[in-house]
């Protein structure tokens, strides 16, 4: 029996896990860690890496589009410039005369100088002149459907007469 018990101790003990298993185990920790120190790192850099491709292209990008707006903003400059060079058009004047209207000889007042008529009524189609008396015709096309004539007589430089087209 104690042959049979000592086999069963022998048995016992070397099914027993030795610490030195667990030791070894304890030891890979270190140089796992290690290692995942060690990608990290390398991530790190690689990240630095782009992060610095990325700013710089961003910088090339301002840059550029800084210039392009400059480079616009001196076109639009020159347009305006071009703009301000074509002189503007005059008054488009009208397809009729003004002493056409009726209203315009209505504002004729004797006294009235000829500047003043000429603003009201236009250039007369005719003029005569008889000692110190001028006479200003508006009539007209010999062309037209209906005829229309008037007259202002001046004295000097003053409306002296005026006789409106039959309107």
């Amino acid at each position: 029996m104690v042959r049979i018990l000592s086999g069963c101790m022998i048995w016992l003990i070397c099914s027993i896990p030795i610490p030195r298993a667990t030791a070894q185990r304890t030891d890979s920790q270190p140089n796992d860690l290690t290692l995942e120190v060690s990608q990290l790192k390398q991530k790190i850099a690689d990240q630095d890496e782009r992060i610095a491709q990325l700013e710089k292209a961003m910088k090339a990008m301002q840059e550029n589009g800084a210039r392009a707006i400059a480079d616009a903003i001196l076109k639009l400059e020159a347009a305006v410039r071009d703009l301000k060079a074509i002189p503007a058009p005059g008054p488009i004047p009208s397809l009729t005369p003004p002493w056409y209207s009726s209203s315009n000889w209505s504002l004729l007042m004797q006294g009235m100088s000829r500047t003043q008529v000429a603003d009201i009524l236009g250039p007369p189609t005719k003029e005569s002149t008889v000692v110190d008396v001028d006479t200003w015709y508006y009539s007209t096309d010999t062309r037209a459907t209906r005829a229309l004539n008037g007259s202002v007589t001046f004295t000097g430089d003053r409306v002296t007469a005026m006789m409106p087209p039959a309107f």
